[in-house]
């Protein structure tokens, strides 16, 4: 507390500062604010509870309220400041985590190993995207869990998976999925560098 107030008293004067009190669902914050309010003035002042998650949205308010619109970093006509490449296999590595979470949690990356557009790739008379992608693991254990009986779970990745990019890129997609096994690729510097993850 005395530490607080010491802050309080040296608080930039020259920019807006917005106080918050947690905990409002346990005690009124109506003191402290008082309290604070005479070491500084105050931009705003909301009581929230983190926990209920009550008066976020009215501090997500008063925060954009303060924060003056800058000049736009990409040109209007850029949808992502990232490579339809990268996208897709965050894509995929995101249905893998949804579809087996509690399974295999963080144990599997996504390595595009072919992407081309439908200027370079022709599947069957039709202009598609092609995609061929690596789904790593750790263990063997884990890679028949990826797999599914049958096929079936990988069958469920790859489906979601299509849909999702299909849906970003306004492209049909042709997307081919295998899975390899690396042991130990998360502790791999040389696995983590070509992963991206380095």
């Amino acid at each position: 507390m005395p530490d607080d107030l010491d802050l309080a008293k040296n608080l930039p004067r020259n920019i807006p500062v917005i106080l918050v009190a947690n905990k409002s669902d346990k005690a009124n914050p109506e003191k402290a604010f008082r309290l604070y309010s005479e070491l500084h003035d105050f931009s705003a002042k909301i009581p929230v509870s983190a926990l209920h998650k009550r008066g976020l949205d009215e501090l997500l308010a008063a925060i954009m309220n303060f924060i003056p619109e800058g000049e736009a970093i990409y040109d209007p006509e850029i949808l992502m400041d990232t490579t339809e490449k990268f996208m897709a296999s965050e894509i995929i590595r995101e249905k893998i985590l949804m579809l087996l979470r509690d399974e295999v949690p963080h144990c599997v990356a996504v390595e595009i190993d072919e992407y081309k557009s439908p200027e370079e790739f022709i599947e069957r008379a039709h202009r598609k995207l092609y995609i061929r992608a690596s789904l790593i693991t750790e263990t063997t254990g884990q890679k028949k869990i990826v797999i599914g009986d049958k096929g079936s779970m990988i069958k469920k990745i790859g489906a979601l998976s299509r849909e999702a990019i299909e849906q970003v890129t306004g492209l049909p997609v042709y997307l081919a999925l295998w899975v390899k096994v690396i042991p130990g690729w998360r502790k791999n510097h040389i696995a983590l560098k070509r992963l991206g993850y380095a």
